[in-house]
């Protein structure tokens, strides 16, 4: 049996773990023996920093770093969160079959002995992240491994003529290419001057509903209650959740914000802090109704049929709103995006329309990797 081992994120949120589990997942369902590549590579500080005065500018440059800095502090402090990082990193060594050696970045060009690497999902090739890591790019792999990559996150770039030559050149290597956003694919077709790169839906959505379904927990919450989970929001959005809840008559339950700086208090009737991913996906398949401006909560409120209201994020992030709004479109329900004036009812999409959506774009998915693996 042909060993493949995984290059993505699988730590620090429920969407990374659950889109590192569904790949998986699927891999091995295609026959295949499978790792998540546990590690911890990073480029170093003077390069990171350079990068981002080149890419941003000095004054963003700044404020990112002291905004990690708010937030780093504000983390120490708070036990309640650190709750939430112990619960990830348990659901990770028990549910991801990781491998065995963790490499960081002295040592990961000695990550072999996989006959194929995959890159993807998530945001591993957006440069704003991981800077062009060549790790991510699968450019420390044998000459003799296959390398592919599937859904992975480019962001939207401001790319330099020395990024896009970096790139050309990892692509080279690639025996498949897809990416999660069309805006990705143009951006890298364009860099290879050839449409070789194509667009393929996230992980999660290469699992059907019902197999998700079959590894929750039993229902744990009987009153009606709405659900909120967003990365980044402002209070006035906050505001907003609550009165809109109130008005429907249900309670509002929360997981705070970890990766808010400030103002991220408790300010749900219940706040959840210990949840583990498959709790995070029953906390959205028993709600009646869901307010997000995460990816993954939105991709889960589709397969689960809630209704459900994108809030685009707040602030620096809010271009990250391209990958919500590609699949929110694909799906036809772009009328979900709701801003702090919308008035919202419980009304509900064509979920059959939905699935059909779906259903196109999980076998594109799981033909590309059968024929990318075979190959």
């Amino acid at each position: 049996m042909r060993k493949v081992g995984i290059v993505t994120w699988y730590w620090g949120n429920y969407g990374s773990i659950l889109q590192a589990y569904a790949l998986q997942q699927t891999v091995e369902s295609l026959g295949y023996d499978c790792d998540v590549i546990k590690h911890h590579v990073t480029e170093n500080r003077r390069k990171q920093i350079k990068y981002r005065v080149k890419h941003n500018g000095v004054l963003n440059t700044i404020r990112y770093y002291f905004s990690q800095w708010i937030s780093k502090l504000a983390g120490h402090k708070d036990k309640e969160r650190n709750k939430r990082i112990s619960t990830l990193d348990a659901f990770v060594n028990k549910k991801l079959k990781l491998s065995e050696k963790k490499y960081d970045n002295s040592d990961y060009k000695q990550c072999n002995g996989y006959d194929i690497y995959i890159s993807g999902s998530d945001q591993v090739w957006n440069p704003d992240h991981t800077f062009l890591s060549e790790f991510y790019w699968l450019n420390f792999a044998e000459p003799t491994s296959k390398r592919i990559a599937y859904a992975p996150s480019i962001g939207n770039p401001r790319l330099f003529d020395e990024d896009k030559a970096k790139i050309k050149k990892y692509l080279g290597a690639f025996a498949a290419v897809s990416v999660r956003e069309a805006l990705g694919t143009d951006i890298l077709n364009g860099i290879l001057g050839e449409d070789r790169v194509i667009t393929m839906t996230d992980p999660t959505m290469l699992v059907p509903a019902d197999e998700w379904e079959a590894v929750l927990p039993e229902k744990t919450v009987n009153s009606p209650y709405m659900f909120a989970y967003n990365h980044r929001d402002t209070s006035e959005q906050r505001k907003y959740i609550k009165e809109i809840a109130k008005s429907m008559g249900l309670r509002l339950m929360v997981y705070p914000s970890l990766e808010q700086s400030t103002g991220a208090e408790c300010w749900g009737d219940v706040n959840i802090f210990d949840d583990d991913p498959f709790d995070f996906l029953n906390r959205i398949r028993e709600a009646d109704v869901v307010i997000t401006d995460s990816f993954h909560c939105s991709v889960f409120s589709l397969l689960f049929h809630k209704c459900f209201y994108v809030m685009k994020k707040a602030g620096r992030e809010s271009s990250q709103f391209l990958r919500l709004e590609h699949l929110l479109s694909s799906c036809g329900v772009i009328n979900r995006v709701i801003d702090i004036h919308s008035t919202i009812t419980k009304d509900m999409y064509d979920c059959d329309k939905v699935d059909s959506a779906i259903a196109v774009e999980r076998e594109k998915g799981l033909r590309f990797l059968r024929e990318a693996l075979e190959a």
